[in-house]
């Protein structure tokens, strides 16, 4: 693959696994006519049972490989656990590059304050490295003060999800994400529960189904950022003379999947993105 830039637009895209991709579907929405480039680091999934310096080795893998090799103008860490251990040390490595983290919708108790006015019991779901993450502590101190929001480290699920990816969701499945939910005492016990994980958006309709809440993610907010981010790039290029303005096409868009883990090339393409989950 070159590494020239081209002046078509080339977002790019870092996760753990599948879970990136509910982040992506939000993002694609908003700007269809863009060249995504998604890449899984299955061979070292799930990042939430990783060590903080494992998060960040990896992370600077695969950003390097994005933004050097597949020359992408735009890079979205497309996970929680990610940016939260490692978001410092890539714009330290890129500083002058356009670098997008994902972080727990926390602060929806301060924008959505109507959701929130008669009920209160809500819950951030995370993995368990985010659970302990300073920058995460830190967002939530500060979103957060009082402590209305309780933190709630979930050890199997993202695993289970990249399951259900590749099975659908089978009654084991299901029956699995209850036994977790049970053990850390959910169901029935949250009005809203903020999804912490860009994997667990992708089994929405079930977790709400399961703990009877309303889920919340932070994909219209991630993709909102990164579209301001591409209209910031283009009036930069605009002003020099010598650059080219990015560019999308209106008739079509290209979607490349690159995983750390062969054996999984053959599971995606670009209908996975509209046909899954049902």
């Amino acid at each position: 693959m070159s590494n020239g830039r081209s002046s078509q637009v080339r977002v790019g895209l870092f996760d753990s696994g599948i879970g990136g991709l509910s982040i992506l579907k939000d993002i694609i929405a908003l700007l269809p006519q863009v060249n995504y480039f998604y890449l899984a680091d299955q061979a070292f999934a799930p990042y939430g049972k990783l060590t903080t310096a494992q998060v960040i080795a990896r992370s600077e893998v695969c950003a390097q490989w994005l933004i050097e090799k597949a020359a992408v103008d735009i890079l979205v860490v497309a996970c929680n656990t990610a940016t939260a251990e490692s978001i410092g040390r890539l714009r330290e490595l890129y500083p002058k590059f356009p670098i997008v983290g994902v972080e727990p919708y926390v602060n929806v108790i301060n924008k959505e304050q109507h959701l929130f006015s008669d009920r209160g019991r809500v819950a951030v779901l995370t993995t368990p490295l985010l659970a302990k993450s300073a920058r995460f502590l830190s967002l939530l101190q500060s979103k957060d003060p009082q402590g209305k929001i309780r933190v709630v480290a979930c050890p199997s699920l993202a695993k289970i999800v990249e399951e259900v990816f590749v099975a659908g969701m089978t009654e084991i499945l299901k029956k699995q994400i209850v036994i977790e939910m049970q053990s850390l005492q959910l169901i029935g016990q949250l009005d809203y529960a903020i999804l912490g994980c860009t994997h667990y958006p992708l089994i929405a309709k079930t977790m709400e189904e399961i703990l009877q809440a309303q889920c919340l993610g932070p994909g219209q907010a991630v993709a909102n950022r990164v579209k301001n981010l591409l209209a910031s790039i283009n009036e930069e290029r605009n002003a020099d003379s010598c650059s080219s303005s990015l560019e999308t096409n209106p008739s079509s868009n290209d979607f490349f999947y690159f995983s750390t883990a062969e054996k999984d090339q053959t599971l995606w393409d670009r209908e996975i993105l509209t046909q899954w989950p049902k």
